[in-house]
């Protein structure tokens, strides 16, 4: 049976990520290492950085890693500088923190969770498990398209074709991983419509070209202008 690995974590250098690579061999988790700087679908949705890492797992391993991740973090917790930026925080901020784990990295979850105790302001764990399942949720809701991106991708089916399919395929292909390691759309269902569109409207205006040069070239030169002397 063939194996499913997802990615669990991005970086935009090596070295973070040869951390988690160390981690990951010494509990014998088996990983991918995935070098996806220029990758045309991040590039296409925005999120394109210089340098992207991305390290992938199986779907079950996922809590597993975090809880690893987790661990090694608790032993440095106290071995913290005093300007540490989380120490600034107001309690609503390390809540936040909390929340929005996936936004921040697993050190500063476990330290805001011991600093919120410390302030008699404890989340506990029933608790956090909850948070957990409604952040999920709100990251499964989907993205809508930017009206600029679905006026290029139509134009571009009808003026040149291929590149409205590669258009179209994107918007209603792309899809976003969530902490959990499931994936859900990118794009909310309306956008993968019209991405729908774009593909047939694409396919329909290259095979008409493909047609018009092969059978009739000169008789519709005026979109294959020719030089006359």
């Amino acid at each position: 049976m063939q194996k499913n690995f997802v990615t669990f974590e991005r970086f935009n250098q090596i070295e973070p990520a040869e951390g988690l690579m160390a981690l990951l061999k010494e509990n014998n988790i088996e990983y991918i290492l995935e070098d996806a700087t220029g990758d045309f679908e991040v590039a296409f949705i925005g999120k394109q950085l210089l340098r992207e890492y991305r390290v992938k797992l199986q779907q079950k391993d996922f809590e597993r890693v975090e809880d690893l991740q987790q661990q090694n973090s608790l032993e440095n917790v106290d071995i913290i500088n005093d300007n540490y930026y989380l120490l600034k925080f107001s309690d609503q901020q390390l809540t936040e923190v909390i929340i929005k784990r996936d936004e921040w990295s697993k050190f500063d979850f476990v330290l805001a969770k011991k600093l919120l105790k410390e302030r008699g302001k404890e989340i506990t764990n029933d608790e956090i498990i909850l948070l957990r399942k409604q952040r999920i949720l709100e990251l499964a809701k989907p993205e809508k398209m930017l009206t600029i991106w679905l006026f290029f991708g139509y134009l571009a089916s009808l003026t040149g074709g291929f590149a409205g399919i590669i258009i179209g395929w994107l918007i209603s292909t792309q899809k976003k991983i969530l902490p959990d390691g499931s994936s859900v759309y990118y794009y909310q269902a309306s956008d993968r419509k019209h991405a729908t569109r774009m593909m047939l409207i694409g396919a329909i205006v290259l095979i008409l070209g493909i047609i018009i040069s092969i059978f009739a070239p000169e008789k519709y030169s005026v979109f294959y202008p020719t030089e006359h002397y």
